[in-house]
């Protein structure tokens, strides 16, 4: 897709062209699934950075080119921009399901959403949070049973500072590969992870 969308092309500040049609034709022509010009645009940026190396045969990501839209390290002001952010993710994500549904392909999908860092337990000196370790995955689709998996991290009990996690990442990412996409965890992991049971 990166190669067909002249993805050498999609830098910061100037998202790729191709892709950004894509989109307003999903945004105008699709089924009204309720997205906006925000969530557009956000799509687009996403792909900011990454391009398709011919030689190497793989997409590789450029972080001097990507637009990170300054989103969701909340260092200061966490509380407004935090409340702000999630209902930007919400709205977005509950459009794209809708959507999914309304074509009749939400049994097709699932999302997943991640970030590389957890927040502080503790507030910093600026009305924010520093990375911390522990975090939360969030997982969507048709196929998915709901609900919390993992138990709730005591704020009595950190490590230094930071909450202690309860289920390993890999753990998710091995129920997507073996549950969804039918493929063997163990290689991609370096290790055997045990599934959970969100599908």
């Amino acid at each position: 897709m990166l190669s067909w969308l002249d993805g050498g092309e999609n830098r910061k500040n100037a998202p790729n062209e191709n892709f950004g049609r894509e989109l307003l034709e999903l945004f105008t022509l699709g089924a009204d699934g309720g997205y906006t010009e925000a969530d557009v645009k956000a799509a687009a940026r996403a792909f900011t950075g990454w391009h398709w190396d011919e030689e190497k045969q793989k997409a590789v990501f450029d972080p001097e080119q990507h637009d990170d839209g300054s989103g969701f390290d909340t260092h200061a002001n966490q509380p407004d921009t935090h409340a702000r952010l999630m209902d930007t993710l919400a709205t977005a994500l509950a459009a794209f399901l809708q959507d999914l549904n309304l074509q009749g392909r939400d049994q097709d999908v699932v999302v997943m959403t991640y970030s590389e860092f957890g927040r502080r337990a503790k507030e910093n000196g600026s009305s924010g949070t520093d990375h911390g370790a522990a975090s939360v995955l969030f997982a969507l689709g048709g196929m998915v049973k709901g609900g919390v998996y993992g138990e709730h991290p005591s704020l009595e009990d950190l490590d230094d500072g930071d909450l202690h996690f309860h289920t390993d990442f890999r753990s998710v990412y091995a129920t997507l590969l073996e549950r969804w996409l039918g493929s063997s965890s163990e290689l991609a992991l370096g290790g055997k992870f045990q599934p959970l049971a969100f599908i």
